[in-house]
């Protein structure tokens, strides 16, 4: 698969993590010469960081992107969703129900008024 850039047609750039295996000996000593070496050698790409550069223009493709982030940020919408929901829900419920003693308040629903809310949600059965 080749990537192209979306603005100028042409092929991208790709920057990915890599895992290398290598004496301790090379810390901080990589070079192009040093990495070339018999004794230094890939273990494997972590494909969540691949970063897709167009040479000419600098335009950024994400690839997989890193998962983990990707769901902190998911996770954050959600909450931000589930939370204007409840806000929602919240304004309809802020009512008094007939026999209920209790307002059903913000934020605030007694056993109760539960039940009741259930009770009258139920369709009666029909009468044979």
């Amino acid at each position: 698969m080749i990537a192209k850039c979306k603005k100028c047609k042409i092929e991208m750039r790709m920057q990915v993590q890599t895992t290398i295996s290598c004496p301790s000996s090379m810390n901080r000593h990589f070079t192009k010469r040093n990495m070339r070496k018999k004794e230094v050698y890939f273990l494997g790409v972590n494909w969540e960081t691949a970063d897709y550069i167009c040479p000419k223009c600098g335009f950024i493709i994400q690839g997989y992107g890193n998962y983990v982030s990707r769901l902190e940020k998911e996770n954050m919408d959600y909450k931000k969703i589930v939370n204007n929901m409840q806000n929602e829900i919240d304004d309809i419920l802020c009512f008094e129900i007939s026999g209920i003693n209790n307002k059903i308040g913000y934020g605030k629903i007694t056993i109760e008024g539960y039940e009741k809310l259930l009770e009258l949600a139920q369709p009666e059965p029909e009468k044979i």
